[in-house]
Order: structure tokens, then sequence, then C-alpha cells
């Protein structure tokens, strides 16, 4: 059996060859009234050249004009003769291609009658278009199939059918308007579902908007904390400079030479021999430079924090013992004032102490066991006072009692 479009196909082309045919014949009938036409044109000719022979004179060179216009029309004539010729041999190739083209469908097309009993191609193609329409009806039916496998897949679609068969139509009605009603019911449902849906999508763009609110007011509280720890920070680096001002204008008061010798001793032990030099800055009245071990000249300003603080407590260790050396030395109190220091620079605080003039006595006042234990590795006998009423009478001690605990 054949496909049914290549059958559909072939009665197509069949068509189509049997136009071809019908206007190969037409340009036959064409091409012999050419032909008449040009065998009427040569006898017209063959007059004309006998009367010229016949005739001389002025006429007849007349006559010869007019034969020789007769001659080159006769010249055209026969080059669109040639044109036509050559175009109806190519028709002739062509329609002997399409006979035998239609010979070949002619018998398949014989063939196909034959398969399916017709008696004429014209109801071979009825049967076609019926075979078509059967297709197109069985892609239905199974598209149908398909949906109604899809209404009930929790049964056989044969027992679906033999139940549908058995109902009546009032009950099925009835059933009908039921699943109506319930379905009104579901869209209402659904609908008041999305009324909460978009309620509730409402109420979370309010609370991440309210979030991020409150993470941007929490963002704002932590810029302010850290502002504030800044502006804490820059006045005490205000009055650190302050006073390194002050304590620079003192030194130009009161017995300058021999302050300033004892300032560049203690910044050599505060500093760990890192700052060695204090001396007068020549470009500025009343200002002083400090210089490091390489002989680089820093002013106060320039320096670190940490390293200013060095410097003022080196200052002030200078006046304490020069006031020590010309009056009645007195004690000295120092309540956590290393809490910018380092390690390092707090262990050699503690040795620029320790080293200090034995007639001064050195009140520390500390918070944080980090002081003791730096103090226990360089004066574990220094005496000790707990403020809670402790037992420990030593540094040392208490820096063992806290390794243990």
């Amino acid at each position: 059996s054949w496909p049914i479009e290549q059958v559909v196909r072939l009665l197509d082309l069949l068509d189509h060859l049997r136009r071809e045919h019908r206007a190969e014949q037409r340009a036959q009938r064409q091409l012999d009234e050419v032909r008449q036409t040009l065998e009427q044109f040569e006898q017209s000719v063959a007059k004309i050249s006998s009367q010229l022979e016949e005739a001389g004179g002025p006429a007849a060179e007349v006559r010869a004009m007019n034969w020789l216009r007769t001659l080159h029309t006769q010249r055209d004539e026969r080059s669109q003769r040639i044109r036509l010729v050559s175009r109806i041999e190519h028709r002739q190739r062509r329609v002997q291609e399409l006979s035998e083209r239609l010979r070949s469908l002619d018998q398949r097309l014989a063939a196909v009658c034959a398969a399916t009993g017709a008696a004429d191609s014209a109801t071979a193609a009825g049967i076609m278009d019926r075979v078509v329409q059967a297709d197109r009806v069985r892609s239905e039916l199974r598209q149908l199939t398909a949906s109604l496998t899809a209404y009930c897949p929790d049964r056989p679609l044969d027992v679906f059918l033999e139940e549908l068969d058995g109902s009546d139509a009032p009950t099925m009605e009835l059933d009908l308007q039921e699943c109506s009603q319930k379905l009104e019911q579901l869209d209402g449902q659904r609908q008041q579902a999305d009324e909460q849906t978009g309620a509730i999508q409402q109420q979370l763009a309010q609370l991440a908007q309210s979030h991020e609110a409150g993470r941007r007011l929490q963002a704002l509280h932590h810029q302010r904390g850290e502002l504030a720890e800044l502006a804490d920070q820059w006045v005490l680096e205000r009055l650190a400079q302050e006073l390194l001002k002050r304590s620079v204008e003192r030194f130009t008061q009161e017995n300058e030479p021999e302050l300033l010798q004892l300032s560049r001793r203690y910044l050599a032990q505060l500093t760990g021999e890192r700052y060695v030099s204090l001396e007068h800055d020549q470009s500025s009245k009343g200002q002083f430079v400090v210089r490091n071990a390489s002989g680089e000249a820093f002013t106060p300003d320039r320096l670190s924090t940490g390293t200013r603080e060095q410097l003022y407590l080196a200052i002030r260790m200078a006046f304490i013992t020069h006031h020590a050396q010309e009056h009645e030395p007195l004690p000295v109190i120092m309540d956590d004032c290393f809490v910018n220091f380092d390690d390092q620079r707090a262990a050699h605080a503690l040795e620029a102490i320790r080293n200090w003039d034995a007639r001064t006595q050195t009140i520390l006042l500390s918070c944080h066991s980090r002081m003791v234990h730096l103090l226990a590795r360089q004066a574990p006998d220094t005496p000790l006072v707990l403020l809670d009423g402790g037992s420990c009478d030593t540094v040392g001690q208490f820096a063992s009692e806290l390794q243990t605990l």
C-alpha cells in the first residue's frame, strides 16, 4: 500500500501533466500556422523576383528597393521563425518527457485504482479524500480518548464509559449543577485566598521595610558610637598635644637644658632607643622636634599616639626628677597611664620607672592584669595592695595566683 500523501501528490502531478499536454497542442497549432505564413511569404517573394526580372528602368529600381525591404522583412521573419522553431522543439522535448511521466503516472494510478478497487481516477481521488478524513477522525478520537482518560485517572476508561452509558440525562444534569455550584464555591475560596495572599505579601513588604529601617537605624547607632569613640580619641589627642605644648613652654622658662637632657634620657629608655634626641625646632619658636636613631626629625604631630604619649611621659618624668633634685621629693601616682601602650612600650615604661630616682615613691594604679604580669617579670618583689582586701604581698605572688586560676 502507498502512503496517502504520496497518492495525493501523484494525482496533482497527473493534472499538471495534462495541462502541459494541452499547452503543447496549442503550440503545435501555432507552429503550423507560422509554417503556412512562411510558405505564402516565399511564394510572394518568388513572384516579385520574377516581376523584377521582366521589368526595367526607374520603375525597376523602385521595385528593387521594395524587394530589398521585403528581403529585410523576410530575414527578420526567418529569425523569428528560427526562434519559434527552437521554442517548439524545446516544447516538444518537454512534452515528450511529460508524456513519459504521464504514462508512468497512469500506470501507478492504475495500480492505485486496482489496490483501492476504484473504477477510475476520480473514484480513487474520492477514496483518498475519505482516507484522509478517516485519519483526521482517528487523530481527534485519540485526543478525545486522552481527555476522557485525564478526567478519570483513578479507573479504566472502559468502566467510565459503561457508567456513562448507564447514566440518565436528568441525573447527569443534577450532577452537573452540583459540580457547577462546587466550582463556584471553589472559585470564591480561591479569590479569597488570592486576596489573603495579597494582604500577606503587603504585610511582608511592610515588615521588610520596617526591618530595613531597623537595620539602618542600628547601623546609624553603630556609626554614632564609632563617631563618639573617634571624638573621644580626638579630644585625648588634642589634650595630649596641648599638654605637650605647655610642657614645651615650660621647657623654655625653667632650666631647659637640664630638662632636655633628662627628657632625652627618659625618651630613649621609654622607646627602647628608637628615639634618642629631643631638641628645639629652629624654624618655629617654642616648638621642638624628636629625632630617631637614624637622625630623622619629627614634629610631635607626626608621631603616632603611643609615641606621643611616650614623649609626654618622658617630659613628665624629667620634670619630676628635676623637681625632686631641687626640692623635697613627693610621691608620684600613675593611674592607668599605659592604656594606649602595647606590651613592649609598657615594658619599657616599667623598666624606666623601676630605674627611677630611689627617693621618688611611685604608686601605680591599674585594673588590668596585663600590668601585673609585665611588672612581675621585671620587679616581682614590688609591694602590692589589693583594693578588694586580698592577701598577696608582692606582684610576683599575685601573678602566680592568676596563672593558677
